[in-house]
């Protein structure tokens, strides 16, 4: 229906207190943190989750919206586990997988030495939520994950920061209602074995393609990739810049009705002012233009 759902933090109770104006009403009473969010199309749900500030668990909780008179119903906040996800965009991102109907969750386990993890979240119709377990990714320790969902493959890509210098990585992953399988670890930058500051990722319908849009700390400047899925194999398409103002908080989408990608961040090196840009297709790379 063209509207955005959007987690709001009240500052003085650092609680959620429900979706954006549109959809005020609360869903939950519990000391939280908001992590990230994802819209589940085909099964007609908003999935949240959010870090308990007492114990740093994290918690999901499902929500229905009736568009009629733009209200929320939501099921019981549940644990996902009982260990420390790294938040705050640095390691945490949840994906709608629609092969599976599952909701897929990559984060940095900082109790399990900042290892990359990866967990199922299963939405049923009356909002409950069965979690499936923890599954290691990557034995070094992850941060920046980003991740998308190549429906066209029915393949995720999830990327990261690895080792202690957080060189950009990606991995090929196969995800099944029973079982992950990831390909090897490879260099983002081709070569380049850039440092990764911040990052964001999303799915190209149009031109099945998944566009990857990061931070380097080796320098101020923000980057696009393009990447192309067929069976196991991965093609990197190169790099353009869309920054080079120290871009921060990173988030990119694709607009399916317009055709265009849309990449939003705020200019560390320009007073930290809002931006957004508009990126289209070019046959090769996705080129962004204010």
């Amino acid at each position: 229906d063209g509207k955005v759902a959007a987690i709001v933090e009240d500052s003085a109770t650092h609680n959620i207190g429900g979706l954006e104006r549109a959809f005020g009403n609360n869903f939950t009473s519990q000391m939280m943190q908001p992590l990230d969010i994802v819209y589940c199309p085909d099964i007609g749900k908003i999935v949240v989750f959010m870090k308990n500030g007492g114990n740093d668990y994290t918690y999901v909780a499902a929500g229905s919206v009736n568009t009629s008179n733009e209200t929320t119903s939501w099921g019981s906040a549940t644990l996902v586990a009982s260990t420390n996800m790294e938040g705050d965009g640095t390691g945490f991102v949840a994906t709608w997988d629609s092969n599976i109907d599952r909701v897929v969750i990559h984060y940095r386990d900082k109790d399990n030495s900042d290892r990359g993890t990866a967990q199922l979240i299963e939405v049923a119709s009356n909002n409950t939520i069965t979690v499936g377990s923890q599954h290691v990714f990557n034995n070094d320790r992850t941060t920046y994950i980003a991740s998308a969902f190549d429906s066209s493959q029915n393949k995720h890509l999830v990327f990261f920061g690895n080792g202690n210098q957080d060189r950009g990585r990606y991995r090929l992953a196969t995800i099944s209602t029973s079982s992950f399988s990831y390909g090897s670890a490879v260099d983002t930058s081709q070569g380049n074995n850039d440092r990764v500051a911040d990052s964001d990722a999303t799915f190209d319908s149009d031109n099945n393609r998944i566009i990857y849009a990061y931070k380097s700390s080796d320098n101020t400047e923000g980057y696009v990739r393009t990447f192309t899925i067929s069976g196991t194999s991965v093609t990197n398409n190169g790099r353009s810049t869309f920054s080079t103002q120290s871009p921060q908080g990173i988030r990119v989408a694709y607009n399916a009705d317009q055709e265009a990608a849309v990449v939003a961040f705020h200019a560390g090196g320009d007073q930290d002012k809002g931006k957004v840009l508009s990126g289209t297709y070019n046959g090769a790379k996705t080129q962004f233009t204010s």
